[in-house]
C-alpha cells in the first residue's frame, strides 16, 4: 500500500500560492498573468483560478494559521507539460500541486500536468472550473517522482502519492541531421515515451489530451529545431513540442 498525504486548504489561498510560484510566467499569449484586484475576504472565490484571488496571508497573521510551505516555488523555467489545460490554469495547478513538497524534496526538474478531463465526456473549455479534477506528476532530479491528485470545489483536496511506473534508459540508435524523421508513438501514445536520437523527449506547453493519437500508436514525424528542441506531428493532426532529456525516464504503467 503506498502512502498517501492529503492536504486540505482553503481554494483561496492556495490559488493565491498558485499565483505566487508563477509569477512572471508567460501566458499562451507571452505576457504575465494580471495581478488580482484586491477585494474584500468575504468575496467569492473563482475556481478557475481567475481574478478573485484571497490575498497572502499579512506579517501579522499567527504563525501557527499560515500555510506551511516546505521549499520554494517550482522554478518556472522547470519544463511543464500541460494535459487538458490552458496555460494559465496549467501553471496555477502546477503551483497547487507545489503545495505538498517538502524541504527534504528534491528540486523538480519535470512537471506534468494532467490530463484534467471533461466530467461531462467531451466539449469542455481548458479551464480549472470546467475541469476540475486531475492529477499533476513531479518528477526530481533524483529519487521517484510523485502523483498530486487535484480536487477543486468548495475547497481544494490535494492527495500526494507515489507515481506508478518505471524508470528506462533510452536505447534509441543516434539520428543525425533534423529531418523529419519518421516515429510512431507507442501503443499508449505518449505515455509510451518518446525515444529518439539516443534519448528521451519530453513533452511541454499545451497537449491536446482528448486527440485520439495523445494516448494511442501513431505514426508520425519528428523535426528537430536544435539540440535541445523538437516537434512531434503525428499523421492524424496531433502537434507536440517537445524538450530533450538527459538519462533515463518514468514511464507510467500502461495496460
Amino acid at each position: 500500500m503506498k502512502a498517501q498525504r492529503v492536504i486540505r486548504l482553503s481554494f483561496g489561498l492556495l490559488v493565491a500560492l498558485a499565483v505566487g510560484a508563477c509569477g512572471g510566467l508567460p501566458t499562451a499569449t507571452g505576457s504575465a498573468p494580471p495581478p488580482a484586484p484586491s477585494r474584500s475576504p468575504d468575496t467569492s472565490v473563482d475556481p478557475s483560478g481567475g481574478s478573485t484571488i484571497d490575498p497572502p496571508p499579512s506579517p501579522s497573521t499567527p504563525a501557527s494559521n499560515r500555510v506551511p510551505v516546505g521549499q520554494a516555488p517550482i522554478d518556472p523555467s522547470t519544463p511543464t507539460a500541460c494535459f487538458g489545460l490552458e496555460t494559465g490554469d496549467c501553471l496555477r495547478a502546477r503551483g497547487l500541486a507545489a503545495a505538498v513538497l517538502t524541504a527534504a524534496d528534491p528540486r523538480v526538474v519535470y512537471v506534468q500536468v494532467g490530463p484534467f478531463g471533461c466530467p461531462i465526456g467531451g466539449g469542455c473549455p481548458n479551464t480549472l472550473l470546467a475541469r476540475p479534477a486531475g492529477d499533476v506528476t513531479l518528477e526530481f532530479g533524483v529519487g521517484e517522482p510523485i502523483t498530486v491528485h487535484l480536487e477543486l470545489g468548495a475547497g481544494v483536496k490535494a492527495t500526494r502519492s507515489e507515481a506508478s511506473g518505471i524508470l528506462v534508459a533510452p536505447s534509441s540508435a543516434p539520428s543525425p541531421g533534423g529531418g523529419p524523421f519518421e516515429f510512431s508513438l507507442g501503443h499508449c501514445g505518449l505515455f509510451s515515451g518518446i525515444d529518439f536520437d539516443g534519448a528521451w523527449w519530453d513533452p511541454v506547453g499545451p497537449v491536446a489530451a482528448e486527440h485520439s493519437d495523445s494516448i494511442n500508436a501513431a505514426k508520425g514525424t519528428i523535426t528537430v529545431a536544435d539540440l535541445g528542441r523538437a516537434t512531434f506531428r503525428s499523421d492524424g493532426g496531433l502537434i507536440v513540442q517537445l524538450v530533450r532529456r538527459d538519462g533515463p525516464k518514468f514511464l507510467p504503467m500502461c495496460d
